[in-house]
């Protein structure tokens, strides 16, 4: 047996650039002090300064996850606007009969030069 089994699947960072409110790169950080993934987040902020926004990114990032063809993100900053954005995750999973740790980036939009990804 083969296939991946995934123990775990967490957030931890979510940087934005050129979308909404968010005019120069941005990250919000889902991990605890220790940089540890958290189980349990809250945003607040005054309105209209991304909460929304940065939600509809996320749901548009981990929804790339299921696909094999791209033709649109679902967000116009990132479909024609210009904007970027990356998604990380910490995955704990048994692969190959070994448990191994890793972060998956998914990354969308206006790609160039520039690509940032977080190590």
């Amino acid at each position: 047996m083969n296939e991946p089994e995934i123990y775990e699947f967490k957030p931890l960072f979510l940087t934005l650039d050129r979308i909404g409110p968010f005019r120069n790169f941005h990250t919000i950080d889902f991990t605890d002090k220790d940089k540890h993934p958290c189980n349990f987040f809250m945003m607040v902020s005054a309105n209209g300064l991304g909460k929304t926004t940065a939600l509809e990114i996320f749901c548009c990032l981990a929804d790339l996850l299921g696909k094999t063809e791209i033709s649109s993100y679902g967000h116009e900053d990132l479909d024609r606007k210009g904007g970027r954005a990356q998604l990380d995750f910490r995955v704990r999973l048994r692969w190959q009969g070994r448990i191994r740790a890793v972060v998956l980036s998914v990354v969308a939009g206006m790609l160039g030069e520039e690509v940032f990804l977080k190590s």
